[in-house]
Order: structure tokens, then C-alpha cells, then sequence
């Protein structure tokens, strides 16, 4: 990364204009910030157990909340990742942001190629998941519905 930029991006539209620069030797490889946080946002959701990757904090007076993913460069160039979830009610909590570290490290490594120093995980709420009907429970109100509507015309 180079000097001119800042070491920590918060602001979502600016996401996809900073870039992560990485000096190979060979030239520069510039990752946008945007992309690392989409990787970390993606890796996050597959977790069992995650219901969301929040919005990480409540927009007050009027503005925006953050992304819910921010990420950093240590002195060294490895990636510090913050990352707000919400999970589903019932799971063990430390065991599930222990997997999420894991995933988030795993993905952002293989695809970057660059070291993860820190997945720091806020788990900012928990939830049912939203209940959707079975087949046989959407089957068994058709029916029902029809009926009715016919009932009234």
C-alpha cells in the first residue's frame, strides 16, 4: 500500500477506489479494498451458523453505518480484518466466530495471496433464522387460498 493512502478504509464508496499495493519484485499488484472485503463478507456467510454479515454499527444522526468489514495493513503489509456478524440464535457463539476466523483467514490468503494477521469478530446480535414454509405447508395453503378466492368472486 502505498504512503499516500490511509491504513484503514471505512467509507463503502470508497472501496472499490483505494487499493491494497503489494510490491512483487516484478511490478505492483493493487487489490481494491472493496474486493478483500467482499472475499472476507462471502467467506463469513458460508459459516454454519452465521445468519448475516451486519452492517457493523447503527448510522446516527442521520448517516451510514459502515460496510460491516474493515480492513487494515499491519506495519508489516499482513491484513487486520474486522468483521460484524449476526448469528442464529441457539449456536455456540465462540465456536462459530472461531470458524468464521478460520474461513475469512483461508479465503482472503488463497485469493490474495497476501498474510492475514488478525480476523477480529464482533458478533453484534443474535436471531431466529426466518422460518419459510415447508413444500407441504405451501401445498396445503394453495388450496385454501383458492378456495377462498373463488369463495369471493
Amino acid at each position: 500500500m502505498t504512503e499516500d493512502n490511509e491504513n484503514q478504509f471505512n467509507d463503502p464508496q470508497d472501496n472499490y477506489e483505494q487499493y491494497l499495493e503489494h510490491d512483487t519484485g516484478a511490478g505492483n499488484i493493487n487489490i481494491a479494498l472493496g474486493v478483500v472485503q467482499n472475499i472476507a463478507t462471502l467467506a463469513a456467510e458460508e459459516t454454519k451458523g452465521v445468519l448475516s454479515v451486519s452492517q457493523g454499527g447503527i448510522p446516527l444522526f442521520g448517516g451510514r453505518g459502515g460496510s460491516g468489514v474493515s480492513v487494515e495493513e499491519d506495519s508489516q503489509g499482513r491484513y487486520i480484518i474486522d468483521i460484524h456478524v449476526v448469528l442464529i440464535l441457539g449456536v455456540k457463539l465462540h465456536q462459530v466466530a472461531q470458524e468464521i476466523q478460520i474461513r475469512v483467514r483461508d479465503e482472503v490468503e488463497n485469493m490474495t495471496g497476501n498474510d492475514v494477521s488478525q480476523v477480529n469478530v464482533f458478533v453484534e446480535a443474535v436471531r431466529r433464522p426466518e422460518s419459510k414454509p415447508t413444500p407441504q405447508e405451501g401445498e396445503r395453503k394453495q388450496p385454501k387460498e383458492a378456495a377462498n378466492k373463488q369463495s369471493r368472486e
